[in-house]
C-alpha cells in the first residue's frame, strides 16, 4: 500500500539528521491521500488445488481536521474510488497519523453499521514510528494487539525511517514498513459460509 498526498507527518529537529516524526495539523487544516492497494490472496480449500487471486485498487482519501481530543485529532474522512461510490466517516487518529478509533460512518454512530473492513484500510497504529528521535535507515520493531470485528490478534513485523527530504518545498520523511497479521474467521451464511484461516501480510510506504 503506497500513501502518497497532503503533508500531515511533522519533522522537528533533534540534532543532526536525526527527526521525531509526529501528527500535529491545526484545526481546519485538510490533505489528500492516494492509496494505491495491490492484494494477492491465495485460498486453500480441503484436498482442493490452492487458488491465487490479485487485485489493484487505487483510493482516494480527503481528510478534514475538526478538532483535537488530547493528543490525537477529529478528521472527517471522504473515501473514494473511481467508479464507486464516495464513503464518509468520523475518525479520530493518533499522533503517528494511525486510525485509533471510528466515531461516526455517514453521520451515523460506528456501532449502528458494525465493521466495514476499515481496520484493513487503517490499521490501527500499525508500523507507528517510536518517539524517540531517528536517522534515516533506523529500524523499529511492531509488536501490538489489533481487533478487527472479534478476538484481538498480534500484528508484527518491523518499520524503517527510509528517506528525509523536501517534497513540493515541504519536508517529508518516508516510512517503510512490514506486517503480518494472522487472520482467523468465518464470512457468508450457509450454505455458502467459508472459515478463514491464514496470514495477512502488508507492505507499506508513507
Amino acid at each position: 500500500m503506497t500513501a502518497l498526498g497532503g503533508l500531515v507527518l511533522v519533522v522537528a529537529g533533534c540534532g543532526p539528521s536525526r527527526v521525531r516524526v509526529s501528527y500535529r495539523p491545526s484545526n481546519g487544516s485538510r490533505a489528500t491521500y492516494r492509496i494505491e492497494v495491490h492484494a494477492v490472496a491465495v485460498t486453500r480449500i480441503a484436498d482442493l488445488a490452492p487458488h491465487r487471486s490479485v487485485d489493484d485498487e487505487v483510493l482516494i482519501a480527503r481528510h478534514a481536521v475538526l478538532g483535537a481530543q488530547g493528543g490525537d485529532r477529529q478528521v472527517r474522512v471522504e473515501l473514494s474510488s473511481p467508479g464507486g461510490e464516495l464513503r464518509t466517516f468520523v475518525v479520530r487518529i493518533d499522533r503517528a497519523a494511525q486510525l485509533t478509533e471510528v466515531q461516526e460512518i455517514e453521520g451515523l454512530p460506528a456501532q449502528v453499521l458494525g465493521g466495514l473492513g476499515l481496520s484493513e484500510i487503517f490499521p490501527e497504529a500499525a508500523g507507528a514510528p517510536p518517539e524517540r528521535a531517528l536517522a534515516p535507515g533506523d529500524r523499529w520493531t511492531i509488536d501490538q494487539p489489533v481487533r478487527i470485528g472479534g478476538p484481538s490478534a498480534r500484528l508484527t513485523g518491523s518499520g524503517r525511517l527510509a528517506s528525509l527530504g523536501l517534497r513540493h518545498g515541504r519536508k517529508v520523511a518516508t516510512i517503510e514498513s512490514d506486517f503480518r497479521l494472522p487472520v482467523d474467521r468465518t464470512t457468508g451464511d450457509s450454505p455458502t459460509r467459508l472459515h478463514l484461516q491464514g496470514t495477512q501480510t502488508t507492505t507499506a510506504t508513507a
